[in-house]
């Protein structure tokens, strides 16, 4: 692959991040940031450390929500080609190598690491995962060497006199392979690397652990963090399917994910104290739940719908006209958009690993769109004579992509709410039995809060 050089931030790198975040912002409903502004951009050399949960996309939020673009380490498996490499040191990435990526793969870290040392003595950015691999299960997984290793290696070849900051920043997505849907990027305090030369003078193995373990606590508070492995599954279901209750309860918005995740964190400690307290209680509870999701997949129902009331039959009737004489307009706006929508969609599928699907998925929209929109609005052109039948046309195709994908997920909705009124007329017996199940879980819940005290009922 030959020497490694810096990788710039020119024109070229502005004007494709800025693109890039535009795409991005119309692929989530919803990109909220928590802490950003305390960040010292440009003043200090800066090294995040964020969670690794969804491939490419766990880079790109934070260059729309950081207000820098870092230069990013990502595995050396996808610099396999010159084009590849000249694409990704576009966007400020370098590589990091495994041991199974070849004898001289140490080596080569040792070039990387070297650079990067460079980037922070020029007090440019780094991002680097410190999970070292991604995963989407909600927990922060053992931390790797590598960030606390180029950090230390910066300030000491400067007598300390950098000041590199470590930002953990996490990470939480509603759904991580969907779009249209909310992400939340928080940045903590600043871990000011400096602070341990004098523990690091003394003993520098110890001070290694020390900061590692300073950045994974400090991470943790940031994110869904869920220690229990072995009642991680439950926890998750239950924050998932009471925590928006208890955040209304407590007078926080459940779509305003900053203080959600405060809300999520206080449901995972009550139930982690009441799991240590009461082990007879909480393996009960954990039965409780999977016999509910045992019968909620035999109905082929949601928890999402059986939560929230039945719409009345004459509201869903009512709705479901709605949907069916706006049918057009998502006729319109699914045919216009097909190859915008269907092209990424089919090509993020080709990975098999669908932490990669979200991020290919955006990147794709994002060069295909201009390509496709110039195409369809030149032929509408050439076929009417008029550029601006073209342009009106262009206007149309981009304002019912949005219609239709609304439209879709009200079909969703619509959908489920029949299937719930189904039950309900046709197997009442069932209908109840699941409803007092969920109740019983619930209760089960509030009690557990009365006996943890973390939580106010």
């Amino acid at each position: 692959m030959g020497k490694l050089k810096k990788p710039v931030y020119g024109m070229l790198q502005k004007g494709l991040m800025a693109w890039m975040m535009s795409a991005q912002k119309s692929f989530y409903r919803k990109i909220q940031t928590e802490g950003a502004e305390n960040l010292p951009i440009g003043e200090k050399p800066l090294l995040f450390a964020p969670n690794h949960q969804n491939a490419f996309m766990d880079a790109l939020v934070m260059i729309t929500t950081s207000g820098t673009v870092p230069v990013f380490l990502t595995r050396a498996d996808i610099f396999q080609s010159s084009f590849k490499v000249k694409m990704l040191r576009l966007l400020r990435m370098l590589p990091v190598y495994r041991q199974r990526d070849g004898k001289d793969s140490l080596k080569r870290n040792e070039e990387t690491f070297d650079l990067c040392v460079e980037l922070l003595k020029d007090k440019d950015s780094l991002g680097i995962f410190p999970e070292g691999n991604h995963g989407r299960r909600p927990r922060l997984r053992p931390l790797k060497k590598g960030v606390v290793r180029i950090a230390m290696d910066a300030e000491t070849q400067s007598d300390f006199s950098l000041d590199v900051q470590i930002i953990p920043v996490g990470i939480h997505y509603s759904a991580h392979t969907e779009a249209y849907s909310d992400v939340l990027v928080s940045y903590g305090e600043p871990i000011a690397v400096r602070d341990y030369q004098e523990a690091y003078e003394k003993n520098p193995m110890r001070t290694f652990v020390s900061l590692t373990n300073d950045l994974r606590v400090r991470m943790e508070k940031l994110m869904i963090h869920i220690p229990n492995q072995e009642y991680l599954d439950t926890i998750e279901s239950l924050r998932k399917m009471f925590g928006e209750s208890l955040a209304s309860r407590q007078g926080i918005d459940p779509n305003n994910l900053k203080g959600r995740l405060h809300v999520d964190q206080g449901f995972i400690a009550a139930i982690e104290t009441f799991i240590k307290e009461e082990p007879a209680k909480a393996e009960q509870l954990q039965n409780q739940l999977q016999a509910y999701q045992t019968a909620l997949e035999t109905e082929r129902l949601s928890d999402d719908f059986l939560a929230k009331a039945a719409y009345p039959f004459s509201r869903l009737l009512m709705n479901t006209l709605w949907l069916l004489l706006s049918l057009p307009v998502y006729i319109y706006g699914a045919i216009n958009n097909l190859l915008l929508d269907y092209i990424p969609i089919r090509a993020a599928k080709v990975f098999k690993d669908d932490h990669f699907h979200a991020s290919v998925e955006m990147l794709l929209r994002m060069f295909l769109k201009p390509l496709i929109y110039i195409l369809q609005g030149g032929l509408v052109w050439a076929i009417s004579g008029d550029w601006r039948v073209a342009l009106a046309y262009l206007a149309s195709v981009e304002i019912t992509r949005y219609l239709s994908h609304a439209w879709r997920r009200g079909w969703k909705k619509i959908s489920g709410h029949w299937k719930l009124q189904h039950l309900k007329r046709n197997k009442a017996e069932k209908f109840q039995t699941l409803i007092a199940m969920r109740d019983d879980l619930g209760q089960a819940v509030e009690d557990l809060f009365k006996t943890t005290e973390k939580i106010k009922a």
